[in-house]
């Protein structure tokens, strides 16, 4: 029976409830199967990224140790003694006495992640999702890109199909009451109230703009589905607009043979009081790229503006922040003892 989709999640439920998914020994050979599979297939690894990303096979190693190989190596490490206790003096009025900490996995857990958050992200949070002990399924709504096909077939032959399971938007996913869901970007904000909005590019009149915009382009050829969080919105000076969008353009054509398919919302302002406006009404951004000339704007808005990543004068890696994550994948019970 399929743990997912016929059996609507029963599957994953009568395997974790039977306390299998906690066996320490099973989930550290599950985790190195994955790791040794991905090691031996790492050129082809490369071969595909370099393809996904049209970049060359060095530079891909990169993203193929930041966001494969790491998180896969700390979640075989962290299998065997991640539920182990451990001993901490209580606060008052316990003082005098001492306490043990147990952790145990959040039970069956769904990562559906929405479509900013690309897919090597994502198969992090999944592999310390079971590195805990949890029943996991992840739920990618990206486009599928070779690179990820092929990171799915991998880790779907080594994770047995009662544990874990990588599933396509497109195909039949559901699990039925699941005790955690990660979606989103909420794994990287400190509150779940948080409103996160778009991912946002502000340019000041001192920025170089041929060259940024180039960044901008780059930034939306990595953003397939893969590595990078693209702007989803560009602020600049009324008066270089027309020059930006221009030279988005021609970038784009140079990059990708093609016109643009959308027009990216390139919004002109007119002042401080108009950018500040602007971004007061994103909310808490998802990821902030600042590409600015004026080192007192770029303080500005770095102290001013609420963000989840960002970056100045570039567009960079955003890697998910697994100690965050791990503190939501397993549930604490501490026992005094006098």
């Amino acid at each position: 029976m399929d743990p997912v989709s016929g059996g609507v999640g029963m599957g994953f439920r009568e395997f974790y409830d039977n306390g299998d998914s906690r066996d320490g020994e099973f989930r550290h050979e599950v985790l190195n199967a994955c790791l040794n599979a991905v090691t031996d297939k790492k050129d082809d690894i490369l071969a595909y990224l370099a393809l996904d990303l049209g970049i060359i096979k060095p530079e891909c190693m990169l993203y193929y140790c930041s966001l494969i190989e790491r998180p896969l190596k700390l979640a075989a490490g962290k299998a065997k003694n991640a539920l182990r206790s451990s001993w901490e003096v209580p606060k008052a009025p316990y003082i005098i006495s001492m306490g043990r900490t147990y952790y145990e996995p959040c039970g069956l857990v769904m990562i559906d992640p929405d479509r900013r958050m690309p897919f090597l992200h994502s198969f992090g949070v999944y592999m310390m999702s079971l590195a805990l002990g949890n029943c996991t399924v992840f739920r990618f709504r990206g486009r599928e890109t070779s690179t990820a096909a092929f990171l799915t077939d991998i880790t779907n032959k080594c994770v047995p199909a009662d544990y874990g399971r990588i599933y396509y938007e497109g195909e039949e996913c559901s699990m039925s009451d699941p005790d955690l869901v990660l979606g989103g970007f909420d794994y990287s904000v400190v509150s779940k109230d948080d409103k996160i909005g778009r991912a946002v590019a502000v340019f000041d009149a001192l920025a170089e703009i041929d060259k940024n915009a180039e960044k901008v382009v780059f930034a939306w050829k990595k953003s397939s589905g893969l590595s990078e969080i693209a702007p989803e919105i560009v602020l600049v000076p009324d008066v270089l607009r027309e020059k930006f969008v221009k030279n988005f353009n021609k970038w784009h054509r140079r990059k990708t043979g093609m016109e643009a398919p959308e027009k990216m919302p390139v919004i002109g302002y007119g002042g401080d009081e108009s950018l500040w406006n602007h971004l007061k009404k994103e909310g808490k951004l998802a990821a902030f790229y600042v590409f600015s000339g004026d080192s007192i704007l770029r303080d500005r808005l770095i102290r001013d503006i609420p963000f989840c990543a960002g970056c100045i004068n570039g567009t960079s890696l955003r890697t998910p922040d697994l100690r965050v994550i791990e503190e939501k994948l397993v549930r604490e019970k501490i026992l005094t003892v006098k």
